[in-house]
């Protein structure tokens, strides 16, 4: 076997696993951008759903973190610092401000935990975003009900 085999099979495997993905099921290290990036969609098991999403800050000064959800029934939500999911205008100024730390250069976003939404109809958009002195970024995905077993 050549120098290059063992290291091969990881990169290959790498590939074939596509991005890396935490045990609470957020990617590791998105970016969030002004014009609003695109994340990778989250199966979850309706039953018992944590979901967490860390994203990069690129040196980005944060002023405020933000989580929001629109339902497949219409409704508009935000997380507010607490935890608590509550009705949302959908006006940029009103939304509530989690008080995310920033750690070594990133953001870790608790969306959900241990929630039960066996209730809800799927999929659920999420949008997290972040504010900066200049700006506001943001990314959206999807949350899908994968049935029971489902990785989080």
């Amino acid at each position: 076997m050549s120098a290059f085999g063992p290291r091969l099979l990881i990169i290959l495997a790498l590939a074939l696993l596509g991005p890396a993905v935490s045990p609470s099921g957020a990617l590791a290290q998105d970016r969030l951008t002004e014009v609003g990036a695109s994340i990778t969609a989250v199966n979850v098991d309706q039953n018992r759903v944590s979901l967490s999403q860390t994203v990069a800050l690129g040196g980005d000064v944060v002023t405020g973190t933000f989580v929001t959800a629109h339902t497949a029934s219409g409704k508009a939500l935000q997380r507010n610092h607490l935890g608590y999911w509550v009705p949302w205008d959908g006006q940029l100024a009103s939304m509530a401000d989690n008080h995310f730390p920033v750690v070594d250069d990133a953001v870790a976003f608790k969306i959900l935990k241990d929630e039960d939404m066996s209730a809800e109809l799927f999929p659920v958009r999420i949008m997290i975003a972040y504010r900066t002195r200049q700006s506001l970024k943001f990314g959206v995905f999807e949350i899908r009900d994968g049935g029971a077993g489902a990785s989080q």
